[in-house]
């Protein structure tokens, strides 16, 4: 049976409400365009020229965040009530946006963090002298931020010692949490997790794993991608969510749910696998190529190279109704 609080799922066929802050984004929208060109490198794809990923998308158990850069307006929603959702107004231009289980952290265009939503175990409580940060990643009751200078700062609920940093981890460039872990890339490529089970294995790096590029966690696993942009997987895999497809090639962009692990490769395709009960691994056959992928708890939305956004799994079609709207000129 798969546990509610890992997956921070509504009852199916619940219908949600759509909230959303508004803020300026055209500087965000201006540093795409250098970034859309390095995609379409990497990607070995044409992509179009008039046509920019102007949307950054994040999720988490149920709930979905959409910061969109030309509007400059962050939006989340989610399959069950969301009176305990506060999208504030008055955050100002955003950077990055991140959903967790019940709450959602920003990083505002001054580098300030602000959290928002559930914060029973602290993990809105954001460290007063914590000051600017470059990157957050969100678990499931904790958080964690990256200092201009790479010192990870990680804080909320603490019972397996997932926000314990290790005092000689030194500079990080890259951190993600999961459930109960944290992991983080050093500036020299090695992988550093801490918290989690020894039974379960999210934190038991594999020795020949070699230097990382990036982390990804949720749930009870953890997914890396390597320098040579192969995706390695390892911890709980209860559902197949860490069995990497043998003939999945290289990777640019990797998202994982609670129980299901999103990719896209090289060539912009979008592959998932692992935990399947609503669909959420069940690319649309016409979906066509795609920048990036945000992988829930029973959901998937990927950002087609178009534009638009797609969610399958458990949404409701109204999701997909007012994402296209939303992206109309």
């Amino acid at each position: 049976m798969v546990s509610s609080w890992l997956l921070g799922l509504s009852r199916p066929g619940q219908r949600g409400a759509l909230r959303s802050c508004k803020s300026s984004g055209s500087a965000l929208t201006r540093a795409s365009v250098s970034l859309w060109q390095s995609i379409a490198l990497l990607w070995q794809i044409e992509l179009p020229t008039d046509v920019l990923p102007t949307l950054l998308i994040s999720a988490a158990g149920s709930r979905t965040c959409v910061l969109n850069q030309a509007t400059g307006s962050l939006t989340c929603w989610e399959e069950e009530d969301l009176d305990e959702v506060h999208a504030a107004s008055d955050l100002g231009p955003l950077l990055t946006v991140a959903a967790g289980t019940g709450r959602t952290c920003t990083i505002t265009m001054l580098g300030e963090l602000v959290c928002f939503g559930a914060n029973d175990h602290g993990q809105c409580n954001v460290p007063p002298d914590l000051h600017r940060v470059v990157s957050v990643a969100v678990g499931d009751l904790h958080s964690c931020a990256v200092r201009p200078g790479g010192q990870l700062v990680c804080f909320g609920w603490n019972g397996s010692g997932q926000c314990n940093v290790p005092k000689d981890l030194g500079s990080v460039v890259s951190v993600s949490a999961g459930a109960q872990h944290t992991c983080a890339v050093t500036s020299e490529g090695g992988l550093v997790c801490f918290g989690g089970s020894a039974e379960v294995g999210e934190c038991n790096i594999p020795s020949d794993l070699g230097h990382v590029v990036s982390v990804f966690c949720a749930g009870l696993h953890t997914c890396v991608l390597t320098a040579d942009q192969q995706l390695r997987c390892f911890g709980w895999n209860g559902h197949g969510q860490c069995n990497v497809p043998a003939d999945l090639g290289q990777v640019a962009f990797v998202s994982t749910g609670a129980l299901h692990t999103c990719t896209v490769t090289v060539h912009a395709e979008l592959v998932c696998f692992g935990w399947n009960e609503y669909g959420q691994c069940d690319v649309p056959k016409d979906l066509g190529p795609v920048v990036s992928v945000a992988a829930g708890g029973g959901h998937t939305c990927a950002l087609t190279v178009t534009g638009q956004l797609v969610c399958f799994g458990l949404v409701d079609e109204e999701i997909n109704r007012w994402s296209r709207a939303m992206q109309r000129p």
